[in-house]
């Protein structure tokens, strides 16, 4: 299975080799692989994708992926920002890996991409026309110049589109997953804020569920490398997962957190398959858990606070 898919992985390329790569064309063609081991495999999933209706929304602006059964059809629906977001970090970290003279780029364009993600919430809220993201080459600054790579080639390019690639493919099995568990996507606007909590609760469960089971299928498939990406993670800051999960009411863990008991289960998933797992790489998920554990016991020191902050049991 790990040599169909690197050959597919090679094809994939070599198609794109002249032309620079369109997310939307992209994307079709990343869940076309992921569909090929889903059947190969004899995956549960295949009764989701047989019926499945995908569509990819260019109008919105927000960076997003969302699902549901609609009519009793599973139905996805992803933002071409959400692509655009998902390129811009993978260019950035192919670009950092070959010249360090970027990373100021790649730490300077990320936190304008959370906060403009925050920026946009606040705009929906107030029922504002939401701005659309600045990409790099417009962004200036530090990163200046880097139109110059455009279009990426030879092996920047292939690391940029795997890469990619393993973005995309997390968040679409992740999507899968809530449509495997047939997860509830609650309105709380008009909940108290005891139903309100309960609610987020059971979504911040259902986040971690569709988590676990999307790394599972990656290494089922025998993606090993593409489970333990830490690219997928940037992505995940980067789209905006800035919620809390302690001492608050919101929906979504954090992404450290997630990337930490996502991670944590591809290590034990791999292992278990036989796969080896670098050192470095342990221990890089070892002091992720570490981190977050210390930030926990940090917020949990105004656990003895009477609170009107909502809290969740795990």
């Amino acid at each position: 299975m790990k040599c169909t898919f690197l050959i597919l992985i090679a094809l994939f390329f070599s198609r794109f080799s002249v032309a620079g790569v369109q997310p939307i064309y992209f994307t079709e063609e990343v869940f076309k692989l992921a569909n090929k081991a889903i059947y190969h495999t004899g995956d549960p999933f295949q009764g989701i994708v047989n019926n499945l209706d995908f569509s990819i929304d260019t109008s919105n602006p927000m960076p997003g992926a969302s699902s549901g059964w609609v009519n009793n059809v599973p139905t996805i629906v992803f933002t071409s920002s959400l692509l655009n977001v998902v390129f811009y970090t993978a260019e950035m970290a192919v670009l950092v890996m070959a010249n360090s003279k970027w990373s100021n780029c790649y730490t300077d364009y990320s936190g304008y991409l959370r906060s403009a993600y925050m920026d946009m919430m606040m705009q929906m809220e107030n029922h504002q026309p939401v701005s659309p993201l600045i990409p790099p080459e417009r962004y200036g600054n530090s990163c200046e110049g880097i139109d110059k790579h455009y279009p990426f080639s030879g092996r920047e390019k292939a690391i940029r589109d795997q890469n990619a690639a393993n973005a995309i493919t997390f968040i679409y099995l992740h999507e899968l997953s809530h449509l495997y568990y047939r997860h509830v996507n609650f309105k709380t606007k008009k909940m108290n804020d005891e139903e309100r909590r309960v609610a987020n609760c059971t979504m911040r469960t259902q986040e971690k569920e569709a988590d676990l089971l999307a790394v599972r299928k990656m290494v089922k498939f025998g993606w090993y490398n593409s489970a333990m990406d830490i690219t997928v993670w940037s992505v995940m800051f980067n789209t905006g997962i800035l919620e809390t999960s302690r001492n608050s009411d919101l929906d979504h863990p954090t992404a450290l957190e997630r990337m930490s008991y996502t991670l944590d289960e591809a290590r034990g998933a791999i292992i278990e398959a036989g796969g080896h797992i670098s050192r470095e790489m342990s221990e890089g998920i070892d002091e992720a858990k570490a981190l977050l554990k210390k930030a926990d016991e940090q917020l949990g020191q105004g656990d003895n606070i009477p609170s009107e902050v909502l809290r969740c049991d795990n």
